[in-house]
């Protein structure tokens, strides 16, 4: 809301509506009345949503979250394993003793 009322105060300032011939809506905080309208609608869908189903979302996105982490320790595991076969097959023996 804050950043809509920024912009219709530059709007107002910069005299956009008399440039556009709008003399009859200049005043009217045209963008804080969309941010708000907006935010009312996502407020309103967000009350409609069942709690089971906002419930539902949240495993949804966990279940996905925990399978990248697992994806990632997978990962690590394997890049660990071939970093040691690596040191393995490339040491150098001792011809000193």
């Amino acid at each position: 809301m804050l950043i809509g009322a920024c912009v219709d105060i530059l709007i107002h300032f910069s005299n956009i509506y008399k440039l556009f011939h709008l003399d009859n809506i200049y005043g009217v905080p045209i963008v804080t009345c969309i941010v708000g309208v907006f935010l009312c609608i996502v407020e309103w869908r967000s009350i409609r949503e069942k709690a089971d189903e906002k419930t539902r979302n949240e495993l949804e996105k966990i279940e996905q979250v925990a399978s990248k982490v697992l994806d990632k320790q997978e990962l690590a595991g394997a890049l660990k394993e071939a970093l040691l076969d690596a040191l393995k097959t490339n040491q150098v023996p001792d011809n000193d003793k």
